[in-house]
């Protein structure tokens, strides 16, 4: 069976893994403090080729 080619997970989730695209969607909602910069870190560093953040203006 194939994997599905496109993969929502949370921080906690990718934990541990890689993908060649990671696309964050808003990280600012990803938390404060300790376990929020911890949540960015692992996310942004799930990417092995392109990553792209995109955030809302408001």
């Amino acid at each position: 069976p194939t994997s599905p080619r496109v993969r929502t997970l949370t921080p906690e989730l990718s934990k541990g893994l890689e993908f060649d695209l990671v696309v964050l969607i808003d990280p600012q909602g990803f938390g404060e403090g300790i376990e929020g910069a911890v949540d960015h870190y692992v996310a942004m560093t799930r990417a092995t080729q392109r990553l792209v953040v995109l955030t809302t203006s408001g």
